[in-house]
């Protein structure tokens, strides 16, 4: 592999650390504290009335959008190697690629409604109001289930070939099914394991980062070799 290769692979392995980043500035720190779905009609309707747009929320939500961009080229480094690192091709990193595909779709369009209401505040009743913003919130929880497929499939390449550190695997394997738990649970309140995944997003590319060489497949090992692993 050249070493242009090398670097265009480790950009996009890092692709995954930065997307997180990019989205706790985007929402956390630039991001309007606007009310949630849990917040009434009337008092969703009116923070937007009094509200309007500012510079400050479309740096927001241009921080985000590069955000998304950078899931898309991770997850798309991530199918790759994956597929590189099967001693016997299967479909299972296409179905990393088609999940999170999937989730960076419905993200991107979760942030329409939100932009929709920012645009006609002042003529949108309260209802509506809400309506959009809830089409948002539960637009992201959608997205819980598309990551569980995604990390599912990773998880399931990662054991049979170690081609990451086992614990990347098993992170990925355990937050998959809890992900699933936190749809159900999202009407309720819900529980943040979202953020589980996107701690293994961080840590999984850092991994594929240091790897460097996904050209090397990892042939599947018998249960009685041992294989050790750099953190």
């Amino acid at each position: 592999m050249s070493t242009m290769n090398k670097n265009l692979y480790r950009f996009g392995a890092l692709c995954g650390p930065l997307y997180v980043l990019l989205v706790i500035v985007g929402n956390d720190v630039f991001g309007p504290d606007s009310p949630d779905s849990a917040s009434s009609p009337s008092a969703i309707g009116a923070w937007w009335r009094a509200n309007p747009p500012t510079l400050g929320a479309g740096l927001a939500w241009l921080v985000e959008l590069v955000g998304l961009l950078a899931f898309v080229v991770f997850v798309a480094t991530l199918a790759w190697s994956l597929h590189r690192s099967e001693r016997v091709g299967t479909w299972l990193p296409a179905a990393v690629l088609s999940f999170g595909l999937l989730s960076a779709a419905v993200k991107w369009g979760s942030g329409a409604p939100i932009l929709a209401l920012a645009w006609r505040a002042e003529t949108i009743p309260d209802d509506l109001a809400a309506a959009l913003v809830d089409m948002n919130g539960f637009a992201f929880v959608i997205t819980w289930a598309l990551d569980a497929g995604m990390l599912a499939a990773a998880a399931a390449v990662i054991l049979s070939t170690r081609c990451l550190p086992r614990w990347i695997g098993w992170w990925a394997a355990v937050t998959s099914p809890l992900l699933l738990v936190g749809v159900g649970l999202a009407a309720s309140g819900g529980a943040p394991f979202f953020l589980l995944a996107l701690l293994w997003l961080v840590f999984a590319g850092i991994a594929m980062a240091r790897r460097g060489n996904p050209s090397n497949a990892v042939p599947a090992l018998a249960p009685d070799q041992e294989v050790t692993h750099s953190a």
